[in-house]
């Protein structure tokens, strides 16, 4: 790969994760903002309801954010700006592809949740994320030896 080459390429990424600031406006503010509460009479706001107190639109919410959160680190990770319109870019060889992979695994979470049109699917999904991060977060209380606050086999009321 040639000099000119790889500028291209580095370009390319720059240009490519320009649109980040931008999600970062869309996603900074405290949640739950108005700019992505469902409207009271939409679908997602029915399944919020009934899958009360698990909401389906603060777990795509949450994955959202942390999308953008790995897309934000990566590129501050990746270039540093040296002028008015010069940057230098800093490649790890590990690091960066871990955020890469986060970005994607997280905005793939949300599109997961929310893209059945069948809403039973919808709360189905977030039924099942709820109980396998409870099931981890389990794993870890056994694993450091924290007592045991509630059981998971004794229903919530």
């Amino acid at each position: 790969m040639t000099q000119d080459d790889e500028d291209r390429q580095l370009r390319s990424l720059l240009s490519a994760l320009g649109i980040v600031g931008e999600w970062e406006g869309l996603t900074g503010g405290p949640a739950p903002s108005g700019a992505w509460r469902p409207e009271d009479d939409s679908d997602l706001a029915r399944d919020d309801k009934d899958a009360h107190p698990y909401a389906v639109s603060h777990a795509a919410w949450a994955a959202m954010t942390a999308a953008v959160s790995h897309l934000a680190c990566l590129r501050d990770s990746l270039f540093v700006q040296t002028g008015p319109a010069a940057f230098e870019a800093r490649l790890h060889t590990h690091g960066q592809f871990t955020l890469v992979r986060g970005a994607v695994e997280n905005a793939s979470r949300a599109v997961w949740l929310l893209e059945p049109d069948d809403r039973e699917v919808r709360l189905l999904r977030r039924l099942q994320q709820e109980w396998a991060e409870v099931r981890d977060m389990e794993k870890v209380r056994q694993e450091i030896g924290a007592p045991l606050v509630k059981s998971m086999d004794v229903p919530i009321h």
